[in-house]
């Protein structure tokens, strides 16, 4: 039955988001941009770290990480709003544009190390079943990755670049979807097991630890100032509008991947089987 339960949040979840009409509106395919900068393969290490650095507190902790970046965004939105103005007009401002020009050359330097490290730390898992843990595999699988990514991008522009991105989100959202789901079934099934995986996961005694992952926590939420690059193809106010958006939403995910490890807890140290019936179906 948790396979089935599973299985059809997924189905359910792809198909809502596939609808063509919501692949076709603007504001989605706005939204879309900064939401797969957020939602990477950051989930795959969240889960874990949460689990071992703050245990129980994890839904508390991650929350606060959100809220400082969704703090970081506001800055950003205001920026969109009063500074882009200032840069666009006509002589620009050239201190202003001279500090632009290498922000911009800072933050593509920061894109390029951590788009390398996400699809690194993916294909390390999609090949782990196969037996390729070595380097070569899976740095063979990135830069096709990373070639496939730069060859759409020239022969499609920011349309395919897009397209790639509804594909790619509609699956991670799924996939995040179904995992709760095939939680929230098995906590209705064993309501003590939570209990008791919150009972076993204890934060450590270091709180310098704590604050440091914690800090380091901010890369699997950041990824939402690509909104402001969207100026070029859609009106002034939509990448403020799509950021808040995708922040809202990868708000949502991320507070419910801190929910996780107690929760995966529950499912490594329950002792009581499926009922009968449902281990039959």
């Amino acid at each position: 039955m948790l396979t089935l339960v599973v299985l059809a949040s997924f189905t359910v979840g792809v198909f809502v988001l596939f609808r063509p009409a919501l692949v076709r509106s603007p504001d989605w395919r706005a939204t879309i941009t900064p939401l797969a900068s957020i939602i990477g393969s950051g989930f795959l290490v969240v889960v874990p770290l949460l689990a071992a650095t703050v245990g129980a507190w994890a839904p508390l902790a991650m929350a606060a990480v959100v809220a400082y970046a969704y703090a970081v965004g506001w800055a950003l939105r205001l920026n969109i709003r009063h500074a882009e103005p200032l840069l666009a007009r006509d002589p620009p401002h050239r201190q202003l544009v001279n500090l632009e020009r290498l922000s911009d050359a800072a933050l593509g330097l920061a894109y390029v190390v951590s788009v390398a490290f996400y699809l690194r730390l993916l294909a390390a898992f999609v090949l782990r079943p196969f037996g390729a843990e070595g380097d070569l595999g899976p740095q063979a699988l990135t830069t096709l990755l990373l070639f496939g990514i730069a060859l759409v991008g020239v022969l499609r522009g920011l349309a395919g670049l897009e397209m790639v991105e509804v594909v790619a989100v509609t699956i991670k959202l799924g996939v995040i979807a179904a995992l709760l789901a095939g939680f929230g079934a098995f906590v209705l099934v064993h309501p003590s097991a939570l209990a008791d995986g919150y009972a076993s996961n204890r934060p450590p005694e270091d709180p310098w630890t704590i604050v440091r992952t914690l800090a380091g926590m901010l890369l699997v939420v950041q990824g939402f100032e690509t909104s402001r690059y969207l100026g070029s193809r859609y009106s002034a106010e939509r990448p403020i509008t799509s950021m808040r958006r995708a922040q809202l939403i990868a708000t949502a995910s991320r507070i419910s991947d801190g929910a996780e490890p107690c929760e995966f807890a529950a499912v490594a140290t329950r002792d009581k089987p499926w009922p009968r019936a449902e281990r039959e179906t």
